[in-house]
């Protein structure tokens, strides 16, 4: 353990993958039921080498109505932060589903 303090004195060891987001397009369509449009763009890169072994781009819409808030200003950020949510929710699935192909092509 002390071993690792001594290479590592702030306790974080150096990433493997460095995934690097780019929002490209982020609306807001107002209404009584507010829409949000999250577009993005995500590079998986290896950091010792800068090589890229992932790209992908997600787009993502999501609705809030009344129930999530009767304010404009509350439903619009129901709206804002639910397509980032559902964005992330479907980056992580797309990047499962790349770990889950390289490992089927290593056995």
């Amino acid at each position: 353990m002390w071993i690792y303090h001594i290479l590592y004195p702030n306790g974080a060891a150096p990433s493997i993958y460095h995934l690097y987001p780019e929002v490209s397009t982020q609306d807001l369509i107002p209404g009584l039921k507010m829409t949000a449009v999250l577009h993005a763009r995500y590079r998986l890169i290896e950091a010792w080498s800068q090589k890229k072994l992932w790209e992908d781009s997600i787009l993502t819409v999501y609705d809030a109505d009344l129930g999530e808030g009767l304010y404009g200003l509350t439903r619009a950020r129901a709206a804002l932060e639910g397509s980032v949510r559902k964005n992330l929710k479907e980056l992580v699935k797309r990047l499962a589903e790349r770990v889950e192909a390289l490992s089927d092509t290593s056995e």
